[in-house]
C-alpha cells in the first residue's frame, strides 16, 4: 500500500494532471492566455518567472537550445526585452526577441533544464507552461522505466517521485542528473549496460557520460544553468526523507 506521503504527493499529482488534460484540450484556465504564437514560434518570455532561471534574459536573447528567430517583437520596443526601465513593474508585454521553432523547441528531451535552479512551485509551473505550448512533445509524458533492468526499475521509478519529480518526465529527470545510486542494485555489467543505454534514451547524454554516470551516480547537461548559484531557500530538496 502506497505510504501516506506518497499518497500526498500523487493527489497533487492529479489536481496538476487534470491542468495539464485542459491545456492539451484547448482549454485555457482563467488568466491564462496561449504562449505559443500562430506561425509555430515558442516565445521563452512567457514562462512563469523565475530569478535564477535562465531560460531567458532581459535584454538578450535565450540561450541556443534550438536556433533562435526573430520573433514579432524582435525589434519592437514594447517588447518585454526592452521594456525592463520603461514598464513601471519593470516587465514589458510577454514577448521577446528571439524565439524558438516549435518542432524543433518541443522535441528537446530537456530544454527546461534552464529553469533547475528554481524552486519547486516554480518549476511546477514551468512544466505546466511546457504542457501547454508542447502538448503533443514526448518531454510531457513520463519516462518508460520499462527499458532499464528490473533490479534498478522500481528503484528509480519510486525515487524520482518520492524526490519531488511527480511528474516524472525527462525535463525534470534529466535536468536533477541522478540515479539514486539505484545502480547499486545491479549485479552484473549486462545490466549496467542496459541502464546506460536507458540513459542515452532518455536524456541527451553521450554514451561516455552514461558510462560515468554509473560511476558516481550522476551526471550533467551540457546546458546553460542560472545567473548565480541560488540560495539555500531556492534549491530543489527531496519533498520527503
Amino acid at each position: 500500500m502506497p505510504s501516506l506521503p506518497r499518497i500526498i504527493l500523487l493527489s497533487c499529482f492529479l489536481t496538476r494532471a487534470m491542468a495539464v488534460d485542459n491545456h492539451r484540450n484547448g482549454i485555457l484556465l482563467p488568466r491564462q492566455t496561449s504562449s505559443a504564437s500562430e506561425d509555430g514560434l515558442i516565445d521563452p518570455v512567457t514562462q512563469p518567472y523565475c530569478e535564477y532561471s535562465s531560460c531567458w534574459h532581459w535584454g538578450s536573447p535565450p540561450p541556443e537550445l534550438c536556433e533562435l528567430v526573430d520573433g514579432p517583437c524582435a525589434n519592437d520596443t514594447d517588447a518585454s526585452d526592452n521594456m525592463a526601465e520603461k514598464h513601471p513593474d519593470g516587465r514589458g508585454p510577454k514577448c521577446g526577441m528571439k524565439q524558438y521553432r516549435r518542432e524543433c523547441y518541443c522535441n528537446l528531451k530537456a530544454g527546461l533544464s534552464c529553469a533547475w535552479w528554481c524552486n519547486w512551485k516554480l518549476w511546477w509551473e514551468t512544466e505546466d507552461w511546457f504542457a501547454k505550448v508542447c502538448p503533443e512533445s514526448p518531454a510531457t509524458k513520463p519516462v518508460d522505466f520499462s527499458g532499464l533492468p528490473s533490479c534498478a526499475r522500481h528503484c528509480l521509478d519510486d525515487a524520482l517521485f518520492q524526490y519531488g519529480c511527480l511528474t516524472q518526465t525527462s525535463n525534470c529527470f534529466c535536468s536533477r542528473g541522478d540515479i539514486f545510486d539505484c545502480h547499486k542494485k545491479c549485479g552484473d555489467e549486462e545490466e549496467w549496460q542496459q541502464i546506460a543505454n536507458w540513459l542515452q534514451q532518455v536524456c541527451p547524454i553521450t554514451p561516455s557520460e552514461a558510462k560515468q554516470a554509473l560511476k558516481s551516480g550522476r551526471f550533467s547537461l551540457e546546458t546553460v544553468t542560472g545567473p548565480e548559484e541560488p540560495t539555500v531557500t531556492e534549491t530543489k530538496l527531496p519533498r520527503l526523507d
